[in-house]
């Protein structure tokens, strides 16, 4: 404020305008603290995946369309998993866990494996809850695996998992999932993101109370054993809606 302007402002008037300035600038210095540039955190990763999403845009489409499941949620709800996924590391558990998860089970061995990096457990927990609901049985008829043995079933299962189209459809599955047990219809579209993202990321068999209190964790990227700065999950996720979803989809 210039020098002329403060000898003209009553005494009052110009402890109103210094405390105005001082509240935006704090809250302008405070938003910038806060709200994190993961695209700048994760770098080259983050890159990664925006490129796999931009190469893969068609088929996320053509899967979210063909079962009517809203595309934003679920990709952005999906999103961070493509920051953290390795080529190399995914070949190396795909090729030693699978043959331990055919043969064992999940209870013996589970782990994350392909393009949006899910477990065995998770779809297993998916078919069950198909399988328990004649609405969802109906929207998804193939999803139910039948096989000669438990064998055959979980081989059956590993090779779906290792098909993009296939983990579309299983977060298409999920999607309905979550909209059936947990209805956000008055919650705002970022919360319904990071929710949603929260149910996929710890869980979806959870209480609504847990997923919501899991939200703000900060166990992201390497897991709750990690003891130095990690993010929340379902932050990236938000951060992808708002910053990168419209660029690849164009809507």
């Amino acid at each position: 404020m210039c020098i002329f302007l403060a000898r003209r402002l009553p005494l009052w008037a110009l402890k109103h305008y210094i405390l105005k300035v001082f509240i935006i600038t704090f809250v302008a210095l405070l938003f910038s603290v806060t709200e994190n540039d993961y695209s700048e955190i994760f770098g080259e990763d983050y890159l990664n995946a925006l490129l796999f999403y931009s190469e893969n845009k068609g088929l996320i489409k053509a899967e979210t369309n063909k079962y009517n499941v809203d595309i934003e949620l679920v990709s952005a709800m999906i999103f961070p998993e493509r920051i953290r996924y390795s080529v190399i590391q995914d070949f190396m558990e795909t090729e030693f866990l699978s043959a331990i998860y055919t043969e064992q089970g999940s209870r013996m061995v589970d782990f994350s494996i392909g393009a949006f990096q899910m477990k065995p457990s998770f779809v297993e927990q998916l078919e069950k809850e198909v399988g328990n609901n004649p609405a969802l049985q109906k929207k998804y008829p193939h999803l139910i695996i039948e096989a000669k043995s438990e064998v055959k079933e979980r081989a059956f299962r590993i090779n779906r998992l290792k098909n993009i189209r296939w983990q579309l459809r299983y977060v298409s599955v999920l999607y309905d999932i979550l909209k059936f047990k947990f209805p956000l219809s008055e919650k705002s579209r970022d919360y319904k993101i990071k929710f949603y993202a929260s149910a996929y990321n710890t869980g979806f068999t959870k209480t609504e109370q847990e997923i919501h209190e899991n939200i703000s964790r900060q166990f992201f990227p390497y897991g709750a054993e990690y003891k130095g700065q990690q993010f929340a999950y379902a932050d990236v996720a938000l951060y992808f809606f708002k910053n990168n979803y419209k660029p690849i989809f164009g809507q």
